[in-house]
């Protein structure tokens, strides 16, 4: 079939090679290449309002009735660009349905069917473009003004934040923020400092009223508190965190910070405690354990508030009070001597070697280089870890790394003269030390949980050091080592050697499933554990059968009366109505220490859980089998066993205080490490 010409070159004339086709415009003049299609001809005449009869540039928008078995091919144009000429399509369409019919009809087979006819996508007006865009604009501005939906997404997000990265709340006015937002959302305006305030200041008493109700609902809570001085600005604090089961899980809450502005005593402490419970409505009864480290007015402010039986000593604290002694002086005080002789000696020489890497450029740079050589990168390399004294496990952690890059340092120390490097036995001395002090190094880490029962793992923590300690073989011609031994056990035997006479502690390892009565080794501590926790289960049956009588009292009255409204006058049956009732509830009495024996009893025979078990889980699955055992589980179970919590709430405020944030009332500082605390899923439950 011979090819259509385009109705373009109505409109142009051909110039030019072959090689270098043209053509030029007859309106203007113009020369434009043809590059083999009229595609710049036509797009060229549009400017002189010349368009392609019924057809686009580069296809026909007339559609043609096609057959489904049609080759497209057969439709001959003359280019990609030029228009399909009507007369043409309409040839082509009756030659393709002829040739379509001519097949069907030596086949069997029906003739299939056509394609509808696609309709052209008209063109929007003007006047309904601008419509929609102005509408839309509306709805953008709707959305991220001031007090729109998503404005206030977008605002509680960044609240979130600046809580949660310890951000200053003028962070929004800064020019680098307010830069990035107007790259990711233009349409969106940043708060001020005191829109933002604002925000913090409501979020705040809503996320506190929902912790306020959840511990409303919870049978006991365990608190701990702990006070502190904040050196930049001299300022006294008291901290509250509390610690309760949800579920699950255990979950906890900063109750707050309170400025102090009198001498601390134990009175003044104490009124302190009560206001943060009276503000969180925390009754007394409700509290089961307040833990707080080992100063004496803070013990005696919680003795006067709660009573002896509920204050427990940081665990965490007693415990590193034993290396600490075992690697210092007696008295603390270097005159009096060391309490194992030869080890303080030995640390101190690993400090001083320690202290020159901090100090020496050229010491630290050495340790670089041999690094670098063996490997290592920017980024990578190791450095000698400085003990603190205020932070537990720090000797260890010197010690460790110190042995760790021992080879390293012995490099270096060969071209600094004055640099005494331990001997080959003095190191043999060091590893011994530092695989001693690993175990307490190890249960403070774990001890420190505040999201899973720790108050239960205390006891079996003694024992298991114990043990791992006994275990240790120590070289016998190495005095040193063996001294510092004999210490470490002498000191874990004194401290804790009534352990499992601690009610509350023996009472929440009893209590977890995990546990049960495996580390106890003392018989008499056991029996007075039982004991005790028979009294409280009897008490619960207690309660319960005084609740069923007066349910049945209850009951037989509205029975009695609704009897003698119906008949009138009263019957001979009064009497068995009271009958019942008075045996319903000496039945539910009758020999409550058998049955709460035998409870009890029962699910200690249980065989232990797996010891990664959740305890809280498995009490959840179990508690209808041991009604009342489980109150008592879950009074003593949720108990934490360190002051940890409340310590890492003075770090938290450290770090809110500082130049950015020391203007902070004392009311907003206590809103900012609660909100700072809130997990995700709570926060984002309340817009």
């Amino acid at each position: 079939m011979a090819r259509q010409k385009s109705e373009v070159w109505k409109h142009w004339d051909r110039v030019g090679t072959k090689k270098e086709a043209k053509a030029q415009c007859k309106r203007c003049g113009k020369i434009y290449s043809t590059s083999s299609n009229t595609s710049n001809l036509w797009s060229h005449s549009k400017t002189h309002g010349i368009f392609p009869a019924g057809a686009s540039t580069r296809a026909s928008s007339t559609a043609t009735v096609q057959l489904d078995d049609v080759d497209e091919q057969e439709q001959q144009v003359d280019d990609p660009g030029e228009p399909v000429n009507a007369d043409a399509t309409a040839s082509v369409s009756t030659a393709n349905r002829n040739a379509a019919n001519s097949a069907s009809a030596g086949s069997s087979q029906p003739p299939r069917k056509r394609t509808k006819t696609a309709q052209p996508v008209q063109q929007p007006t003007l006047e309904s473009s601008l419509s929609r865009a102005s509408s839309f604009q509306a709805y953008c501005h709707s959305m991220f003004s001031e007090g729109g939906s998503r404005s206030a997404a977008i605002e509680d997000a960044l609240l979130y934040m600046t809580m949660k990265d310890n951000l200053c709340l003028s962070t929004p006015t800064k020019v680098g923020f307010q830069y990035f937002m107007k790259k990711t959302v233009p349409l969106w305006k940043p708060p001020s400092r005191t829109t933002l305030t604002r925000r913090m200041e409501t979020k705040y008493e809503i996320l506190s009223d929902v912790v306020r109700a959840a511990l409303f609902d919870v049978p006991a809570v365990s608190l701990t508190a702990d006070n502190w001085t904040d050196r930049g600005t001299n300022n006294s604090y008291l901290g509250v965190t509390v610690h309760y089961p949800h579920g699950d899980e255990m979950k906890t809450a900063v109750l707050g910070v309170t400025q102090l502005h009198e001498s601390y005593t134990g009175d003044y402490l104490a009124t302190k405690l009560k206001e943060f419970c009276d503000h969180w409505g925390i009754g007394n009864a409700k509290v089961s354990m307040v833990i707080t480290d080992n100063a004496e007015n803070i013990k005696l402010a919680v003795r006067k508030l709660f009573g002896d039986d509920r204050h427990l000593s940081c665990f965490d604290h007693t415990l590193n009070l034993i290396p600490k002694a075992a690697i210092g002086y007696k008295g603390d005080k270097k005159e009096n001597g060391p309490n194992v002789p030869g080890v303080p000696e030995l640390i101190s020489k690993v400090k001083r070697i320690v202290t020159f890497s901090h100090t020496s450029n050229n010491f630290a740079d050495e340790l670089k280089r041999i690094q670098r050589e063996r490997g290592k990168t920017d980024g990578t390399f190791l450095r000698l870890i400085q003990e603190c004294p205020t932070r537990w496990s720090s000797a260890y952690e010197m010690c460790q790394r110190f042995l760790e890059m021992s080879e390293v340092v012995t490099l270096a120390s060969l071209k600094f003269p004055d640099l005494v490097m331990l001997t080959s036995s003095e190191m043999a001395t060091l590893r011994t030390v530092t695989d001693m002090l690993y175990p307490f190094s190890l249960a403070t880490k774990e001890m420190g949980a505040d999201k899973v029962t720790t108050a239960s793992k205390v006891i079996p923590m003694v024992h298991l050091i114990t043990r791992k300690l006994n275990g240790m073989q120590i070289v016998a011609t190495d005095n040193t080592a063996r001294a510092l031994h004999k210490f470490l056990l002498s000191a874990l035997d004194r401290r804790f050697k009534d352990i499992e006479f601690h009610m509350p502690l023996a009472i929440a390892s009893m209590m977890d499933p995990r546990f049960l009565k495996i580390y106890f080794e003392k018989p008499i501590a056991v029996a007075n554990t039982l004991t005790k926790m028979e009294e409280f289960v009897k008490n619960e049956l207690r309660n319960e059968a005084r609740e069923a009588e007066r349910v049945a009292e209850e009951t037989a009255a509205t029975s009695t009366a609704a009897q003698t409204a119906a008949e009138g006058t009263p019957n001979l049956w009064d009497t068995h109505d009271a009958l019942i009732s008075s045996s319903y509830a000496a039945g539910i009495t009758d020999d409550l220490a058998g049955r709460a024996r035998t409870e009890l009893r029962a699910f200690l025979a249980r065989p232990p859980a797996p010891r990664n078990a959740n305890p809280l889980k498995v009490w959840n699955t179990i508690k209808h089998e041991y009604p009342h055992v489980y109150k008592l589980a879950i009074k003593f179970l949720p108990i934490v066993a360190t002051s940890v919590p409340s310590e890492r709430l003075f770090s938290l405020t450290g770090r809110i205080l500082d130049d950015d944030g020391n203007r902070l009332s004392p009311i907003h500082l206590s809103q900012r490490v609660f909100l700072s605390k809130v997990d995700e899923e709570l926060w984002v439950s309340v817009l």
